[in-house]
């Protein structure tokens, strides 16, 4: 495991590797996670969520109301229901919001 930090609710935040494999990436490969843009640094993650929703994997096989990304669901109070469909969203511009 390599930890990144401690969130505000004091989870821990890290990347999992069982027998070499990077269990975060095989998730996001599957439709199983999000790249979860505020942690996540590896570029590859953005490329692996776009392949999982271009192949309809996971979660990306629901109807796009039922796609909320997990940050966002968190302040579902706050947002009134108003959520951003990711499904459209380029390789590059999730890169671009890594750690923000």
């Amino acid at each position: 495991m390599e930890p990144f930090e401690q969130d505000r609710y004091d989870r821990l935040v890290a990347r999992v590797w069982l027998d070499g494999q990077d269990i975060n990436a095989a998730m996001i490969k599957s439709g199983d996670a999000w790249a979860y843009r505020r942690y996540a640094d590896e570029p590859a993650y953005c490329a692996y969520e776009k392949a999982a929703r271009d192949l309809g994997r996971g979660l990306w096989r629901l109807p796009p109301a039922d796609r909320v990304a997990p940050w966002e669901w968190r302040q579902r109070r706050s947002r009134e229901g108003r959520f951003t469909d990711y499904s459209p969203q380029t390789v590059a511009t999730c890169v671009a919001s890594l750690g923000r």
